[in-house]
């Protein structure tokens, strides 16, 4: 049996600490695009990036994204896809909030076991 191997770039820990922060950047920018809805969804996105997950990325990652962020649909032809009434807007804060909680006692997890690993990829 392997132990203390939780640091390791393949365990389950590194997988549960990027799905976290995954989701966090995806909280983040639905909370914004209820929040701002006049900026431009490119914006949003690059901008929600920047303040998430861009600070554990390297020079390669970094770059993938940001060219990846030049595909990102309009804001109109977004909600659209998503049906984006009030109501629609309505369950999306409601989701990020909650979600939002359960992310944060992630967080705490991870940091109280020393597990936050904040070198990049």
């Amino acid at each position: 049996m392997v132990e203390k191997c939780q640091g390791d770039s393949t365990s389950c820990t590194k997988g549960l600490l990027w799905l976290k922060r995954a989701m966090e950047f995806m909280c983040a920018l639905l909370r914004r695009i209820h929040d701002d809805p006049t900026t431009p969804l490119g914006t949003v996105v690059y901008e929600t990036y920047s303040t998430t997950l861009m600070q554990f990325h390297g020079f390669f990652a970094s770059s993938a994204f940001t060219l990846a962020f030049k595909f990102v649909p309009s804001r109109e032809q977004f909600m659209s896809s998503v049906g984006g009434g009030p109501e629609v807007m309505a369950e999306l804060l409601a989701f990020v909030n909650a979600f939002s909680e359960v992310l944060a006692e992630i967080h705490t997890f991870l940091e109280e076991q020393g597990l936050n690993d904040p070198t990049k990829v």
